[in-house]
């Protein structure tokens, strides 16, 4: 390894003062994760199951869908922003972990870019469509969405985990959101990671981009 490579592993909040998104990782995991824990409870708050059609084609659900949709958006930057922080010390994993968290939350983004824009549009047109269980692949789609999401969160927590630059509750609150997380396109589900992503960035607020152990 060269020199310059173990400083850089040593001093990981290196890249934390040129990175504008590292260096304000905190903030950004801070409003992020209230904004998408809030999301998720109004979301559910606002979901009558018992009557799909009058609840999706309502207002108080539309409004509650596109706060839940910018919530996914918000998780995307959130995890690039906390990726950045600890790039170096995270290692394989953590890039792997990344992408996978990316991706994951991109495609279940699209989900909730349909169930915003596209579903309350058949709720009104065609309401008989809600009662048809999604199958063939549709069903492709939506557990490919799932998977790539909760094993992204996953490997970032166990990433962020092993390289200690974030405190291990947080970490491990990560993980835990992220195997909940498997439905959180189904809120409140959803809620789990984004307090832990929440606590991850009060934690990293805390200590003054300190590496926590």
């Amino acid at each position: 390894m060269q020199p310059w490579a173990q400083d850089l592993r040593d001093q990981p909040d290196l890249f934390a003062g040129t990175a504008p998104l590292a260096r304000h990782a905190g903030t950004i995991a801070i409003l992020t994760g209230g904004f998408f824990t809030l999301a998720q409870l109004l979301t559910f708050l606002t979901m009558n199951r018992a009557d799909l059609a009058e609840t999706l084609s309502g207002w108080p659900y539309r409004l509650s869908s596109v706060a839940l949709l910018l919530g996914f958006a918000g998780l995307a930057i959130a995890a690039v922003a906390l990726y950045e922080r600890q790039a170096v010390k995270a290692g394989r994993i953590g890039a792997i972990g990344v992408c996978t968290a990316l991706l994951g939350t991109i495609f279940l983004g699209g989900d909730y870019w349909f169930e915003t824009f596209a579903v309350p549009w058949y709720a009104v047109v065609l309401p008989d469509i809600l009662t048809i269980p999604g199958a063939g692949w549709l069903a492709v789609g939506g557990t490919t969405s799932y998977v790539l999401f909760t094993l992204g969160w996953l490997l970032f927590g166990i990433a962020s985990l092993r390289a200690k630059v974030y405190g291990r509750l947080p970490c491990i609150g990560v993980m835990l959101g992220a195997i909940v997380g498997f439905y959180a396109a189904l809120p409140p589900y959803g809620a789990v990671l984004g307090v832990a992503i929440l606590w991850t960035g009060i934690d990293t607020v805390r200590s003054r981009h300190t590496p926590s152990l």
